[in-house]
């Protein structure tokens, strides 16, 4: 949505989406993305290093020390977030671009987007993938009714406990719940999954989206009932990715027969190591 703008000479803060991983850019994102791109030259970004390869390989010709970068992460003093859209103020436009995905959606952009519209800047999203939506898209489940969770606690108990309440919500609400994780965090969440959920609950998991690569998958087959989403979006060894595809038929297929006795998923942490725990080079990120 774009914010109104009652004074003209203000600049507009755009909200740039950059690849999910290491794949050609207009391979995924529409060629405004760099036009965009080419006319700016102030941005906000979480980290300078992989914005500057980012727009090099975008916009190949922008000469690099034209660039007018901010630094917006856990690092960044909040109280200086309102100086980084100085230039909007004086005409000029501005650009944030998220390390992955789409910026503002888990991602820090949406402190400064928040202050543009206080200051009546107008703020515009480009087109660009999301993980969160694309695996919604194609996991089978509820695409009228979810809920985007974020991140879950870290400790075993508060974790188990967020995937009851979750499994919940998506049985009383018919609402689909995604999440992502860490990827070095995966194979704990793997062993929560696996220990908390009931057998009728559903669960897509998704990795390498909008690559060659993709790995996606959806557990069971009640769909209409317990919609219990996860997503991890990953940047990860393609070969692991292509076994992880061809193992997961088999052991998914089973896995509403495979409820033991105590109701709970049957499947075993390490059988989920092949089919879906995906070791990335990056962190997940919508």
């Amino acid at each position: 949505m774009v914010a109104s703008n009652d004074t003209p000479n203000k600049g507009a803060l755009y909200l740039i989406p950059t690849t999910l991983g290491d794949n050609e850019p207009l391979e995924v994102l529409p060629l405004s993305v760099k036009k965009i791109i080419e006319e700016t030259t102030y941005f906000i970004v979480e980290n300078e290093k992989t914005a500057r390869r980012f727009i090099k390989k975008i916009c190949p010709k922008k000469a690099q020390g034209s660039l007018k970068i901010e630094t917006l992460n856990k690092f960044t003093d909040f109280s200086l977030l309102p100086s980084y859209l100085d230039p909007c103020l004086e005409g000029e436009n501005v650009g944030i671009i998220s390390e992955a995905g789409c910026p503002g959606i888990a991602d820090p952009g949406a402190d400064i987007v928040a202050i543009a519209h206080e200051k009546g800047i107008s703020v515009i999203p480009l087109v660009g993938p999301s993980s969160i939506l694309l695996s919604l898209m194609a996991s089978g489940f509820n695409g009228q009714s979810f809920a985007f969770n974020g991140y879950l606690p870290i400790d075993n108990q508060e974790r188990a406990k967020s995937i009851k309440q979750l499994e919940q919500l998506a049985l009383q609400k018919d609402q689909t719940q995604l999440f992502i994780e860490t990827p070095y965090r995966n194979n704990a969440m793997f062993d929560s999954l696996c220990k908390q959920l009931q057998s009728s609950t559903n669960l897509c998991i998704a990795c390498d989206i909008s690559f060659d690569s993709n790995g996606l998958t959806t557990i069971g087959t009640n769909c209409s009932s317990n919609c219990f989403n996860f997503v991890y979006t990953t940047c990860s060894d393609n070969n692991f990715c292509a076994s992880a595809r061809e193992c997961a038929g088999d052991a998914f297929a089973n896995s509403a027969s495979a409820a033991g006795d105590d109701g709970n998923v049957a499947f075993k942490a390490e059988e989920f190591t092949w089919c879906g725990v995906f070791l990335a080079h990056f962190d997940s990120i919508l």
